[in-house]
């Protein structure tokens, strides 16, 4: 059994930065280079899982397995925490990020409602344009609350629960077209960031596809469509400048789902 320790805070970029320490769905679904498919998981009758809730401070008991909870919060000044963990700058803005699988090990992947002018701007084919969901932490904000905060508004999900972590933040830059595109249209945050430095969270999707949502719930629409992919794919499907960072989810996060499934196969051959 893996056990991961999360320390408590939390253009086109040349290398990803590694910092040590951790609508509804669209009736047409795309088709990728390898035939990709939407795969059926079953409803669940629970709306939100006790993992989750525990994960969200409403029950006690023990973390989900694989995955050490602790006071993970964010500060907007800190350079490291009290374990003397580094986190990135105040140049980079701090965000979650959420790969969720469902029974079948896939990965959820949506369409940015956002990118599609960006790629043509940049000579990028249509399949660049998805992503998984991802968001800002607030200040003072757990990084398991963002995350999960996050995965429900952009995508009506709640039935998930945390089973791993990564174990360190990563880092991207915004590619200067796309920062002058977003000033000119005043979004961008003012040019106060030059990219995103974030911490990732792998979920496990238990309900019903009926479930998800891309409407915003709220909040700004992020998404057009959805789908779901094999991990070993990710890299394939995004933009450019977060290549990188994708990469190292689905070796991290595959790693994991292998080594999980190996440990079940053991005990069931047991």
């Amino acid at each position: 059994m893996l056990h991961v320790r999360i320390a408590s805070v939390l253009g086109q970029p040349q290398q990803m930065r590694i910092i040590p320490t951790v609508a509804h769905a669209s009736s047409t679904i795309p088709r990728s280079p390898s035939s990709i498919r939407p795969s059926v998981t079953k409803p669940s009758k629970l709306s939100i899982t006790t993992p989750l809730l525990r994960a969200m401070g409403g029950l006690g008991g023990p973390s989900p397995r694989g995955y050490a909870r602790g006071s993970l919060r964010v500060s907007a000044e800190a350079s490291s925490n009290n374990d003397g963990e580094s986190v990135p700058g105040p140049e980079y803005r701090r965000c979650v990020g959420v790969c969720v699988v469902n029974a079948e090990d896939k990965v959820f992947v949506a369409r940015r409602a956002d990118l599609p002018s960006v790629g043509a701007m940049n000579g990028e084919s249509e399949r660049v344009a998805w992503q998984m969901p991802q968001g800002g932490v607030d200040e003072g904000e757990e990084l398991e609350s963002a995350a999960l905060r996050e995965l429900k508004e952009e995508t009506g999900m709640t039935s998930a629960h945390i089973l791993h972590s990564l174990p360190h933040w990563v880092t991207y830059d915004f590619p200067p077209a796309l920062m002058a595109k977003w000033l000119s249209e005043g979004r961008g945050w003012g040019g106060k960031y030059k990219g995103q430095a974030q911490r990732w969270f792998l979920l496990r999707f238990t309900g019903g596809e009926e479930e998800i949502d891309l409407s915003g719930i709220g909040e700004a629409r992020e998404f057009t469509e959805w789908k779901w992919m094999p991990l070993e794919d990710l890299p394939e499907w995004v933009v450019p400048f977060k290549k990188d960072v994708y990469t190292e989810i689905a070796s991290n996060f595959g790693g994991f789902l292998k080594a999980e499934q190996a440990a079940a196969d053991k005990v069931g051959d047991a």
